[in-house]
């Protein structure tokens, strides 16, 4: 076992020290360099070896692929052997310390290639490919492969604060500001080219060299303005056309002022007594406004709030009993900005309807405990009501009174003369005012009338 091990093992060493003496004496001699390729490290080489290049009809016998190390100095990496053997069946040798297992050879493939797995930069030079036929001559091609080493990573920094985008949202920011991001590629060879980029729209494909081993960019946005919030804007860093280009987006973040605050439905006339949602909208707040009520110089709380942030719009909802007295009142709605303390408002004066208010009196004239048989006495009814009344009624003992003169009962306006007053006379009088909102009754004015 330990003799055959040895003669095999031999047998490999002599093979691969004839391959490179013949190598040495014959490849190099009148061989151009025909193909020039650029692979990128940690990518897949495919090299390729025209097989069937041969003018007669002859039969490969072995494929020697070489690299130059030095200069002039081809060195075997990988054999593919078919002599008294299908094509199929060949035998492949690869070189343990140059390729090891990242080594094979596509033989089927047309043209052939010799492809190459995890490449490194050290994978970059001069390659040979050599031919043995049966019957004709040998063939050899060389190919300069070339390795790009992507950039290793992107970094953005903010100009304004000098320090690193956190998360890739840069800012806040405010309205009307400027901004300078940096992008900045590290590592590549040879240098990558720095670009930014807003959607599919290049703004700035011109970048600097920062240090040996550091490649920049800077983006200049000046005026910002509401239509810049959430934009993304797109670094690429790139140095060849074989893998995608390393990227870093940052997202633009401003604080945006209230443009408007309005009441809605400032039209309606209110009914007091009754409970009514008012809403106010301002637009435009980002982040969203504090929204307060005010009645004259009172603030009113029993609110609730919903916000969109799609288009920066927050209502406020305020539950509101109105009262009569609060007619021609003025309610305000103010949005102010968290930050910029940025104020807008709204205001709409009260339309309050409102039952009639009626109150019964004597005249002035009248001297309440000296009323007698024979007398005149006049009755006033005041009316405080919105909408005005359009009926004023009386009553005598929860009996309705009509003007009749005759009688010596004149109804004018809101006044009730009672002419030559008789006992018969005493009692209780109110009056009735009403109007769209309802009936108002006054209180109960009593009459006594003295009598000798």
């Amino acid at each position: 076992m330990y003799r055959i091990f040895s003669f095999n093992w031999l047998l490999s060493c002599l093979y691969k020290i004839v391959i490179s003496v013949k190598l040495s004496e014959s490849v190099l001699e009148g061989e151009q360099a025909a193909l020039t390729l650029q692979f990128v490290k940690g990518g897949v080489g495919n090299i390729p070896c025209n097989v069937s290049l041969n003018q007669f009809e002859d039969e490969v016998q072995t494929v020697i692929w070489y690299k130059e190390i030095d200069k002039n100095n081809p060195t075997p990496i990988y054999t593919y052997d078919v002599r008294d053997k299908e094509i199929e069946n060949g035998e492949h040798w690869s070189d343990h310390k140059i390729l090891a297992s990242r080594g094979s050879f596509r033989y089927q493939d047309e043209p052939a290639k010799l492809v190459i797995t995890n490449l490194k930069e050290t994978d970059a030079g001069i390659y040979h490919c050599r031919v043995d036929f049966k019957k004709g001559p040998t063939l050899n091609i060389e190919i300069n492969v070339e390795i790009t080493v992507s950039p290793e990573k992107i970094i953005l920094m903010d100009d304004v604060s000098g320090g690193y985008i956190d998360n890739y949202v840069l800012g806040p920011y405010s309205e009307g500001d400027s901004v300078n991001v940096t992008c900045i590629a590290l590592g590549g060879r040879p240098k990558p080219n720095v670009t930014w980029w807003k959607e599919n729209a290049i703004l700035d494909d011109v970048s600097e060299i920062a240090t040996r081993k550091r490649v920049k960019n800077t983006l200049y946005l000046n005026h910002l303005d509401r239509t810049d919030v959430h934009a993304v804007y797109t670094c690429q860093a790139s140095n060849n056309n074989n893998v995608p280009p390393l990227t870093a987006a940052v997202t633009l973040d401003i604080y945006l002022r209230p443009l408007w605050a309005k009441i809605w439905g400032k039209q309606r006339v209110l009914s007091a007594g009754n409970t009514y949602e008012i809403s106010c909208e301002v637009i435009g707040s980002r982040p969203r406004p504090l929204i307060t009520w005010w009645l004259e110089s009172v603030q009113l709380v029993n609110t609730r709030e919903l916000s969109n942030a799609v288009n920066y719009s927050s209502t406020s909802f305020l539950t509101f009993k109105p009262s009569m007295e609060q007619d021609n009142q003025i309610i305000t709605c103010n949005g102010v900005h968290p930050i910029f303390n940025a104020t807008v408002e709204d205001s709409w004066k009260l339309k309050i309807h409102y039952v009639p208010l009626s109150t019964l009196a004597f005249d002035s004239a009248v001297n309440r405990s000296d009323i007698r048989e024979g007398m005149d006495v006049m009755l006033h009814c005041g009316i405080t009501a919105n909408p005005w009344v359009y009926t004023v009624n009386w009553k005598y003992n929860d009996k309705a009174i009509y003007n009749n003169p005759e009688m010596g009962t004149i109804i004018t306006n809101q006044s009730l003369l009672i002419k030559n007053l008789s006992r018969s006379n005493s009692g209780n009088f109110t009056c009735v005012g009403t109007n769209l909102e309802g009936i108002g009754e006054s209180n109960v004015l009593r009459l006594d009338v003295k009598w000798f």
